[in-house]
């Protein structure tokens, strides 16, 4: 998952339309105005500390965001619901709009869209610490989106659990994530933003296994899946807030754009076709052993991330040359 991106507490399905109104309202937009968040905090070294607060109101919607939609659903509902869930989006753009940031003119000719494209998917493959993020990243989003295609599916027909319990964890989630927001630019300051990012992604996949952990009555089973959702609120903010501090940090201004766009269409490419072989995995293998692949596939992604360069990576280092190894 890069960060920035909507994180899956509890995976899309096309449920009820009531359950489609709590997920929308729960997930914030997806953030790309992060990576410019040096332009409106003034310094790159006020970076950091912008994430984090940035990363905190994401939290807090989390949090907020089922239970004003449940309140919505039960006294206008579901219609009234989304439309209310639309004006937001451009109550938010209208907020938007008052952002006032000095940012430098762009550097160089004009270019094509495939010339951009190209330079910055040249410049992030060539990067030491950029390749394999992006690429174990996308790799832990692949098999993401197989758990996400199942998810929810599971704990109805095989956990049983009704609506009302499979919210319970999402909120959980969002706790959590307030704790991570929190945390995540001290104990980058004390372990390292590598180190603290990749303990988040590990955080972050590992909580997922409580899913095909589950055992026992409805509220055993719910306990279980809101502890492991605990973890996955806490890793995803550690790894959000100080993935987008490293990549504010190594990519050069005039190459933000572009590089950020190439490699979202990395990112988010694979996670269409991570839930369809999620669909194709229930149906062969059934829902329990297609969601350990999921699981176990994030988390292994996750931990190769253990042995790269981006385990070291801190806050203010020498970003080094493009190529070096």
């Amino acid at each position: 998952m890069r960060p920035g991106t909507r994180p899956v507490w509890a995976p899309q399905h096309s449920g009820s339309l009531s359950d489609r109104v709590r997920r929308r309202c729960a997930s914030g937009s997806v953030p790309a105005g992060l990576l410019g968040a040096p332009a409106v905090a003034g310094r790159k070294s006020h970076a950091p500390a912008a994430n984090g607060r940035l990363s905190l109101s994401r939290s807090l919607s989390f949090v907020a965001g089922p239970g004003v939609a449940g309140l919505l659903v039960q006294i206008v509902g579901a219609p009234l619901s989304l439309l209310t869930d639309a004006a937001s989006f451009l109550a938010s753009a209208g907020l938007v709009t008052g952002i006032r940031a000095q940012e430098p003119p762009p550097a160089g000719s004009p270019q094509s869209l495939w010339q951009g494209i190209s330079e910055g998917v040249r410049f992030t493959f060539s990067h030491p610490i950029l390749r394999p993020f992006y690429l174990l990243v996308s790799t832990m989003n692949f098999f993401n989106f197989i758990y996400s295609a199942l998810g929810v599916l599971y704990m109805v027909r095989v956990l049983h659990l009704p609506p009302v319990l499979i919210g319970i964890p999402a909120v959980l989630a969002g706790l959590g994530a307030i704790i991570g927001s929190l945390a995540a630019a001290p104990l980058a300051r004390r372990a390292g933003s590598g180190r603290t990012m990749v303990a988040g992604e590990v955080m972050f996949t590992g909580g997922f296994l409580a899913v095909p952990l589950a055992f026992g009555p409805r509220l055993t089973a719910t306990a279980i899946i809101g502890a492991g959702f605990v973890i996955v609120g806490i890793g995803l903010m550690l790894l959000d807030a100080n993935a987008t501090t490293m990549l504010q940090a190594l990519i050069p201004g005039h190459l933000m754009g572009r590089a950020t766009a190439a490699n979202d269409q990395l990112n988010w490419g694979v996670r269409p076709l991570g839930a369809l072989a999620g669909g194709l995995l229930g149906q062969w293998l059934g829902l329990h052993a297609a969601l350990w692949i999921g699981t176990l596939g994030a988390l292994g992604a996750a931990l190769c991330l253990v042995a790269t360069r981006v385990r070291r990576y801190r806050f203010g280092d020498s970003p080094g040359s493009p190529g070096s190894t």
